[in-house]
């Protein structure tokens, strides 16, 4: 036998071995599926890398659109993260006249990177409060808006990720909290 026969010999047999480990793996995926009945699930949080606080609410998807998810409670968080691309979260609460606010974007996921804006003339408010990081220019830090309301009525506030054309999915989350700091 020459060498040439050899190696096409032995290049056959490792295909033949790599075909049947394929149809292996195949058959035991279909024998230990379950095909009927219903089975307990977990929770769905989403993408989130961890499952966030007990106290926490999760949304599972805040409207894209203004006026948005709410109206929030003070001092609830509330858990959402960044599941397609161009993700823009609304979300509205309620604030009194002349009562100080403070808004934060907390606890965020490795890939989340978020930018926050109050508005506060309505939903196309030409010059929206902004912030992207709370310290010192740390994407870490979270984002963060304290303000006085101006008037009784509702306000609205959106967030979007940084980077939101690439960072979206798993590990975008993020917590938000309003609290009235009075």
């Amino acid at each position: 036998m020459n060498r040439k026969r050899k190696i096409l010999i032995g290049f056959g047999a490792l295909v033949v071995f790599a075909t049947l480990a394929c149809l292996l793996l195949l058959l035991f995926s279909l024998i230990s599926r379950p095909t009927s009945g219903n089975f307990p699930s977990l929770p769905d949080f989403g993408n989130a890398a961890t499952p966030p606080g007990p106290n926490v609410i999760i949304v599972n998807e805040a409207l894209d659109t203004c006026p948005g998810h709410g109206p929030l409670e003070f001092a609830q968080q509330y858990y959402e993260d960044f599941d397609h691309t161009r993700d823009k979260d609304w979300y509205l609460f309620t604030a009194t006249a002349n009562t100080i606010y403070t808004i934060r974007l907390d606890n965020l996921e490795n890939k989340a990177d978020t930018m926050l804006s109050l508005f506060v003339t309505g939903c196309a408010d030409p010059n929206p409060i902004q912030n992207d990081n709370c310290a010192n220019n740390n994407p870490d830090s979270g984002s963060c808006i304290t303000w006085q309301a101006p008037h009784s009525g509702t306000y609205h506030i959106y967030v979007r990720n940084r980077n939101w054309y690439v960072d979206y999915g798993s590990n975008t989350g993020y917590t938000l909290t309003v609290q009235d700091d009075q």
